[in-house]
C-alpha cells in the first residue's frame, strides 16, 4: 500500500500545480464565469480550473497502469481524459447539450464495460440480478452521477470537499478489503480534490467547472462500481456513502419534474443553494455538507458488517434525516422569501 500512498501524495502536488497553471490559462483565454440570475457567485471568476485536477488524476492513473497496476486503470485514465477535455471545451465555449451528453455517455460506456454492476443485494429482499440490463444500468449510474455531481458544484468548495471525504472513504474500503485498485482510485480522487481545494475555498480564485466536476463525479461513480465488483463495498453502501449529493440532486430533480419545469436548465433550487442564501454565504454550507459526507461515509464503511435489519436501518435512518433536512430548508427558504418581499430595505439577490 506504500505505492498507493505515494500516488496520493503525487496527485495532491500535481493537482495543486495544475490548478495554478489552469488559473493562468483561464485568464489568458478569458474563460470567465460571469454572474447571472442563476449564479451563486457575485463577481466574475476564472473557470475551468478542473483541467488541473483532471490532468493530475489521469497522469497518476496512467503511470500506475504502465507500472503494472492493471489494464483497468489504463482504460479509466483514457476515459477520464476524454471527460476532462469535454468539460474544458464546454467551459471555454459551451457545447450543444446533446453532443456533450453523447460524449459523456460514451465515456461512461467505456468504464461500464470494465466494471459493470451485474446486480445488487437489497436488504430484506435479497439478490437482484440485472442480467442483460447490467451494462445499460451501469452506464446510467456513471453518467447520471457525473451529471449530478456537476449540478452540485455550485458554491465554493462543496464539490472538492465532498470528493475529498468520499474518495478517502473508498481508499479506506480498498485498503481494508485488500483491493489495491479501489484504494488507488480512492486516493487519486481525494488527492485531486485536496490539491484543488485551496484555490476554491474559502474564497474561490478559480472554479473547477465541468472539466473538474465531471472527472471527480466519474471517479466516485467508478469507485462505486469497482467496489461492488470486488466485494469491498456492496453497491447500496456506495449509494449511502455518496448520499448527501445523491439525495440533494435527486430530491431537487424530482420536485422540478413534478412541477413541470425544464430540468435541463440551470437553476438555484438545490438545497445547498437555498441554504447558502439563507445563511448569507458559502463556507458554512460547504462545511455542513462535508460533515454530512463524513457521517454517510462512516455508515457506509460499517455496512458490510451489519445484518439485514442493520443494513436496512443504515439506509432508512439517513434517508429520513435527509427528508427532514430538506423540509426544514424548504420551509425556512419560503419564510425567508416572504420576509425579503415584505422588506423595502432588502437588497435583491
Amino acid at each position: 500500500m506504500s505505492d498507493v500512498v505515494a500516488a496520493g501524495v503525487a496527485t495532491v502536488a500535481l493537482s495543486w500545480l495544475g490548478t495554478r497553471l489552469a488559473l493562468v490559462i483561464a485568464r489568458r483565454a478569458e474563460v470567465i464565469a460571469t454572474p447571472n440570475e442563476r449564479s451563486s457567485h457575485t463577481v466574475p471568476t476564472p473557470s475551468g480550473g478542473g483541467i488541473g485536477l483532471g490532468a493530475a488524476a489521469v497522469l497518476v492513473l496512467a503511470v500506475a497502469a504502465a507500472c503494472g497496476a492493471g489494464d483497468v486503470l489504463a482504460v479509466a485514465a483514457a476515459a477520464l481524459a476524454a471527460a476532462c477535455w469535454c468539460g474544458w471545451r464546454d467551459d471555454a465555449r459551451p457545447l450543444p447539450p446533446a453532443l456533450k451528453m453523447a460524449l459523456l455517455t460514451a465515456v461512461a460506456l467505456a468504464l461500464a464495460l470494465i466494471a459493470p454492476v451485474r446486480g445488487v443485494d437489497v436488504p430484506r429482499l435479497g439478490a437482484l440480478d440485472f442480467g442483460v440490463l447490467a451494462i445499460p444500468l451501469t452506464v446510467f449510474w456513471l453518467a447520471g452521477f457525473a451529471n449530478a455531481f456537476n449540478f452540485m458544484d455550485g458554491i465554493d468548495g462543496i464539490a472538492a470537499g465532498t470528493a475529498l471525504v468520499s474518495g478517502a472513504a473508498y481508499a479506506v474500503a480498498g485498503a481494508l478489503f485488500g483491493d489495491a485498485t479501489l484504494a488507488l482510485v480512492g486516493v487519486v480522487t481525494a488527492g485531486a480534490a485536496l490539491g484543488f481545494l485551496p484555490w476554491n475555498f474559502p474564497r474561490a480564485r478559480i472554479f473547477m467547472g465541468d472539466a473538474g466536476s465531471l472527472v471527480l463525479g466519474l471517479l466516485l461513480a467508478f469507485a462505486a462500481t469497482a467496489a461492488q465488483q470486488s466485494g469491498a463495498l456492496p453497491f447500496p453502501a456506495s449509494v449511502l456513502l455518496l448520499g448527501p449529493f445523491v439525495f440533494d440532486a435527486s430530491f431537487t430533480l424530482l420536485r422540478r419534474l413534478l412541477r413541470g419545469e425544464r430540468v435541463w436548465q440551470a437553476h438555484r433550487e438545490h438545497l445547498y443553494q437555498r441554504l447558502s442564501r439563507l445563511w448569507g454565504g458559502h463556507s458554512r454550507v460547504t462545511v455542513l455538507y462535508a460533515v454530512l459526507s463524513c457521517a454517510s461515509a462512516t455508515a457506509a464503511l460499517l455496512y458490510r458488517g451489519l445484518g439485514p435489519t442493520g443494513r436496512l436501518l443504515s439506509i432508512g435512518v439517513p434517508l429520513a434525516a435527509m427528508l427532514a433536512f430538506a423540509a426544514t430548508v424548504l420551509v425556512a427558504d419560503r419564510m425567508g422569501k416572504s420576509t425579503r418581499m415584505g422588506s423595502r430595505t432588502e437588497r435583491p439577490e
